[in-house]
């Protein structure tokens, strides 16, 4: 038997996914209520989401086409469906983008030096600046890596080192609630010019916050996003509500490839769990499940369908803005600039009679043929 016939390709049950099914009941009625019900706290709907929800929906379906792989030495055949590949709302591609992703952060982009997850939190009464200008959450990774920078320049006597990082935004918190915070991957030190790593030592947090507390506010003061009136009012707050949690106590040491992937994983997941997720056709409601919320006093949120809907699509980016940006030496800056819409529909295919199917050249000489239906 050929190695390709040994391979064991689950197939996919879309359909059986409880968000399949709520897309599928409520998506139609979520259009028609949007206006009145959501528009004033989400704003208008971005165009993207159309298409993110569209493609949902044909994602692993068969019906929608697949790719037929052929084996030339017994003729067995076996049939792929093409995926969405959208981030952010299918969990499927989603998860699969956070397992590549993971593995090559903790292996080729983070250097074989300490590293500690930060996470930057700021007031609830901020958080609505950002809903409906999304554009704005630039602030938040300026203000973040650069208290990072200063920090740790300050406390290792270095003018010129240099910080090497992954960051990225989050709008979510443990209910699909509005809750843009920033986590970063960061080595637990500097680089000085001649490429030696300095960490840092176990120190109190608490003028980093007060750092990034006044370095965020100064942003929004220069953007006039915030009133000299709210921002007096925030300055005299004994508790700011700023915060920034550095994890564990000790760092993710030097050579854990594997703790660098667990804290990348963490850093790209997905804004909900299908496992949370309760759906009940019958009543047209949602039960989501998470950890006891210190309001609310329980763990678990009732939602409507469309809100439900709703609450998912406010964490769908709009289309080619990153949502995780990476500092450090060699330059990766250019992994931040923004991306370039594909030319092509994807949504197209070549059917003339000209195209061809492509061919896999085996290591045998055989051919694998690759037919798209």
């Amino acid at each position: 038997m050929n190695m390709f016939c040994a391979i064991h390709l689950q197939p996919r049950r879309p359909r059986a996914s409880p968000l399949w099914q709520i897309v599928t009941a409520a998506w139609e009625a979520f259009l028609a209520g949007c206006e009145k019900c959501h528009r004033a706290t989400m704003g208008p709907l971005r165009p993207n989401v159309f298409a993110v929800v569209r493609n949902f929906l044909r994602c692993g379906d068969l019906a929608s086409g697949f790719l037929r792989f052929h084996c030339p030495d017994c003729g067995h055949e076996r049939l792929l469906a093409f995926t969405c590949k959208g981030r952010h709302f299918c969990p499927a591609c989603h998860q699969r983008r956070v397992r590549q992703s993971a593995e090559w952060i903790a292996s080729s982009v983070c250097h074989e030096v300490p590293h500690r997850q930060f996470v930057f939190t700021i007031p609830k009464i901020l958080r609505g600046i950002f809903r409906k200008r999304r554009d704005l959450l630039h602030l938040l990774f300026k203000s973040a890596t650069d208290t990072l920078l200063e920090s740790f320049r300050a406390r290792l006597n270095l003018p010129d080192g240099r910080l090497a990082a992954v960051a990225a935004v989050h709008t979510f918190g443990d209910y699909l609630f509005f809750h843009p915070h920033l986590h970063v991957l960061a080595a637990d030190g500097l680089f000085d010019l001649d490429g030696r790593f300095h960490c840092m030592p176990a120190d109190s947090r608490a003028p980093m916050i007060e750092l990034f507390r006044n370095r965020f506010l100064q942003a929004l003061r220069d953007g006039k996003h915030v009133s000299p009136c709210r921002l007096a009012d925030l300055l005299s707050w004994k508790h700011s509500g700023f915060h920034i949690d550095g994890g564990s106590e000790k760092p993710v040491p030097a050579h854990d490839t594997d703790g660098r992937k667990r804290l990348a994983e963490y850093l790209l997941r997905h804004p909900f769990s299908l496992q949370k997720i309760t759906w009940n056709a019958t009543t047209q409601t949602v039960i989501y499940r998470s950890k006891l919320h210190h309001t609310t006093k329980r763990n678990f949120e009732i939602f409507k369908a469309t809100d439900f809907l709703a609450a998912v699509i406010d964490h769908v980016p709009p289309k080619s803005k990153h949502t995780v940006r990476y500092y450090g030496e060699p330059d990766l800056s250019w992994f931040n600039q923004p991306r370039k819409p594909s030319e092509l529909d994807p949504e197209w295919f070549d059917q003339t009679s000209t195209w061809k199917a492509p061919e896999v050249p085996l290591n045998d000489g055989r051919i694998l043929v690759l037919e798209y239906t």
